[in-house]
C-alpha cells in the first residue's frame, strides 16, 4: 500500500492509496508516509488527500500546515492549510506574523484572502 500510494504513475491510483493508509493499522508509519507525500507528490489531489488523512490522522503541528502554505504549488492546497490553522484555534504573535506574511507576499488572491479572513476573526 505504502509503495503504491508512494509510486503509482497514476495520479488517482496514488490519491486511492493515501486515503486507505488512513486506516492503517500503523499509524505512525502511515504518518511518515503521508508526511512524504505531502511533499514530494506532483500532483495536488494526492497532495490533498495526503494533508486530509494526516489531519483526521494525527493533527497537524503549526510547522508543517505553514510549510503547505508557503511552500505547495496548488493554491486550493495553500487555502485549505490556512483553514486548518485557523481550526487549530492557536492564537500568538507568531500565527499573526505569519498571516500577515501571506498575506503581502503570496501570489493567489483566495490564498491572501484566507489569511485576511483569519487574522480579522482573531481580531474582531
Amino acid at each position: 500500500l505504502a509503495q503504491k500510494a508512494l509510486n503509482d504513475p497514476d495520479p488517482e491510483e496514488r490519491a486511492s492509496a493515501v486515503e486507505e493508509l488512513w486506516q492503517s493499522e500503523d499509524q505512525r508509519q502511515a504518518v511518515a508516509i503521508l508526511l512524504k507525500i505531502l511533499h514530494n507528490d506532483r500532483e495536488g489531489d494526492v497532495r490533498r488527500a495526503a494533508l486530509d488523512g494526516l489531519e483526521e490522522m494525527a493533527g497537524l503541528a503549526f510547522d508543517t500546515l505553514a510549510k503547505v502554505v508557503l511552500n505547495d504549488p496548488d493554491p486550493s492546497l495553500r487555502v485549505r492549510a490556512v483553514e486548518l490553522i485557523g481550526q487549530r484555534g492557536e492564537r500568538g504573535r507568531k500565527l499573526v506574523d505569519f498571516l500577515k506574511r501571506v498575506v503581502k507576499t503570496d501570489k493567489d488572491e483566495d490564498v491572501r484572502q484566507a489569511a485576511m479572513e483569519l487574522l480579522e476573526e482573531m481580531n474582531p
